[in-house]
């Protein structure tokens, strides 16, 4: 037997001799159970503790070696663990139910969560999802700086803020998908800026340019400060302005459709075979025109100037509507002019004349 429970035990059997009033059966009882209470006493000190049924325990308890407990256990009070707490079999038991749940877990270093072939870490500043051998970073990483790895897709629900540098794919074959609405679109380089907004566009804007190289406005005005090149058919409907100086070329070198100058009331028209100059709703074929066989009509005088003139087919000179037609040669004030036929109709030829200019 232990020394103190000998101890324990011999000195509540010892008795001073004359000093007892009881009888000698319930001293010896009483003197029994002591030494019972005190040898369990020892034994929870001393020995490893089990117990099997449900324990309630409302004061401090302190276990110097295994406690064993194969029912329910309640405590009250605090329980101070100075050793490592491990469940009888493995992958079998939980701390705490759905309906009694701890409040707060206070951990130093860390929680691991494995099975034996993935595991899952949350530290003090960072946190590993289902890290294997093959996936050191595991499906979802944060590390002490903050930066987040992820290898599945990554879904934001409600708003979301992306300060700093923002790099989107890895990849030149990455496609880039908006699904919903840019507010506006910015691309910089610290000194020019291209700005694509809901309704207007500016490229290479800069303090010196705020208009940039190329500008959109919200009203579909456009403006290019270089050389606009437009490949395949290009239609500008509405007033079309070319050059803004006198100095201004207008160069076109490709070929002309249909030419149509107007001023609202009158038109002239440059076409492939023929030329109509200021017709009118009044004057379908103008004040010259030439169709498309090479016929000329002209409502005003015809001029020839000085020089060798071959006339090879007819010549038609008629009036307009009330008027009689004249023919004359010379000029056209009249100096040294010769009417074959006046306006009156009559044809007026006496012999030859000769003018001299």
């Amino acid at each position: 037997m232990n020394k103190r429970i000998k101890m324990a035990y011999f000195i509540i059997a010892s008795e001073p001799a004359g000093e007892s009033s009881l009888s000698s059966g319930v001293s010896d009882a009483i003197s029994s159970a002591m030494a019972a209470l005190i040898l369990f006493a020892m034994a929870m000190v001393f020995l490893p503790a089990a117990v099997s049924a449900a324990t309630t325990i409302g004061n401090a308890v302190s276990v110097g070696t295994t406690l064993n407990v194969g029912g329910a256990t309640v405590l009250s009070s605090t329980l101070a663990v100075t050793g490592s707490i491990t469940p009888g079999s493995d992958n079998l038991y939980d701390i705490g139910a759905s309906s009694t749940q701890w409040r707060y877990g206070n951990f130093q270093q860390g929680l691991l969560i494995a099975d034996g072939s993935n595991t899952s870490t949350l530290t003090k500043n960072s946190l590993i999802l289902t890290q294997g051998a093959s996936d050191i970073l595991g499906k979802f990483y944060v590390d002490s700086s903050g930066n987040v790895s992820a290898s599945g897709t990554l879904t934001a629900t409600g708003a979301t803020v992306l300060n700093g540098a923002v790099t989107l794919g890895d990849s030149v074959g990455d496609s880039i998908v908006v699904t919903g609405k840019l507010g506006t679109l910015k691309v910089s380089s610290g000194t020019t800026t291209s700005t694509h907004a809901n309704n207007s566009l500016t490229l290479g804007e800069s303090s010196s340019d705020l208009l940039g190289k190329f500008y959109v406005d919200s009203s579909g005005n456009v403006s290019a400060s270089g050389t606009l090149t437009a490949t395949g058919a290009t239609v500008l409907n509405g007033a079309v302005t070319l050059g803004d100086s006198s100095g201004d070329s207008i160069t076109i070198t490709g070929k002309l459709g249909t030419l149509t100058v107007s001023d609202g009331s009158t038109t002239s028209t440059l076409a492939k075979n023929s030329l109509a100059l200021a017709q009118s709703s009044t004057d379908l074929l103008g004040k010259f025109y030439v169709d498309s066989s090479g016929a000329v009509t002209a409502s005003g005088t015809v001029q020839v100037g000085r020089g060798a003139t071959t006339v090879t087919s007819t010549i038609w000179i008629g009036g307009i509507s009330g008027e009689k037609a004249q023919l004359c040669f010379g000029d056209s004030d009249g100096t040294g002019a010769h009417c074959f036929m006046n306006n009156n109709g009559t044809l007026n030829v006496t012999g030859v004349s000769t003018s001299t200019y």
